[in-house]
């Protein structure tokens, strides 16, 4: 049976409520840092495509830091918020053509 002060103050006892507080002070920093690079990232890219190599390599690494500070978040959410999110790559492709991965 919960009383009127386990609801109203009951959350200042629990461990959940200070890791997702942490989760939403690192968030304010690592969005401004996930911003900076993907503009930065994207502006560069595209601004040497013509020099092709060299846009199209820094385009690359863009896509795949985006990737991997999404897998990074992933984690981050499933261990401080308790939450379980797939991968981002969770179909199995394997004997596939390569069509069929791209559809």
């Amino acid at each position: 049976m919960n009383t009127a002060i386990d609801i109203l103050i009951g959350g200042y006892f629990k461990r959940s409520t200070y890791t997702k507080a942490l989760y939403l002070i690192a968030a304010g920093p690592l969005g401004t840092i996930y911003f900076t690079a993907l503009v930065t990232g994207l502006s560069l890219g595209f601004s040497l495509l013509v020099l092709a190599l060299v846009g199209v390599l820094i385009l690359l690494a863009v896509l795949v830091g985006t990737l991997a500070a999404a897998e990074f978040e992933r984690k981050m959410a499933n261990s401080m918020l308790g939450e379980d999110i797939p991968p981002l790559m969770a179909e199995d492709f394997s004997g596939l053509g390569m069509w069929s991965k791209v559809k």
